[in-house]
């Protein structure tokens, strides 16, 4: 284990299932309740599992809107990067907008005699057991290069003895013209979405 993922106090039912998707993405991450356990009790529990990293999700208006990453290997945590999210798409609203896109893509299939690709098309979000170890994928250029760097801080070590064949979830990030960069995590052997969609807003470190 790496990460340490907990809510803040009093989240909301939509953050708690953002959490539990993103320990379905990789086995880095691991959920903990924390009650109303404070930041210096959740870094020391944070050391003393194995976790390098904390990272605490706050919530408003009910949805996940700021992840705070903390390095615990000190002994007091220290705030490494905060990730202020535009909007969170869960794993189960994935898998209902490809159904629709898969629904509207057959219709016009069937009006315009067009090839029928089937459910393969659009690489449909899975999900099912432990994922892969993470690994971060970003852009090529210098746009990115800052929040590459920050997101690889705040990953901690994500050295690993890689065994062939092995999965792997890559946490990639792309452009996106509606807001700062578009945070996904992808199944390496198939190419599909395994984990929430984050639309990044800004972020500060």
């Amino acid at each position: 284990m790496t990460i340490l993922l907990c809510t803040s106090l009093r989240p909301s039912p939509r953050t708690r299932t953002f959490c539990n998707d993103l320990v379905a993405v990789a086995v880095e991450f691991e959920y903990y309740v924390r009650g109303k356990t404070s930041l210096l009790l959740l870094s020391a529990h944070a050391h003393s599992s194995g976790a390098d990293r904390l990272w605490i999700v706050s919530s408003r208006f009910g949805d996940p809107k700021l992840i705070e990453c903390f390095d615990t290997t000190g002994p007091k945590p220290r705030q490494l990067l905060s990730l202020l999210m535009n909007k969170v798409i869960l794993i189960r609203e994935l898998k209902v907008a490809q159904k629709r896109m898969l629904e509207k893509e057959r219709s016009q299939s069937e009006d315009s005699d067009a090839p029928d690709y089937g459910d393969d098309r659009g690489r449909a979000p899975t999900q099912g057991g432990r994922r892969g170890h993470l690994s971060l994928r970003t852009p090529a250029g210098r746009s990115f290069s800052e929040l590459h760097d920050c997101l690889l801080d705040s990953l901690g070590p994500l050295s690993y003895n890689r065994v062939p064949g092995e999965p792997e979830t890559n946490l990639v990030v792309s452009p996106c013209k509606d807001c700062l960069a578009e945070l996904t995590f992808v199944d390496s052997k198939s190419g599909a979405l395994c984990g929430p969609k984050i639309m990044l807003r800004d972020y500060r470190f």
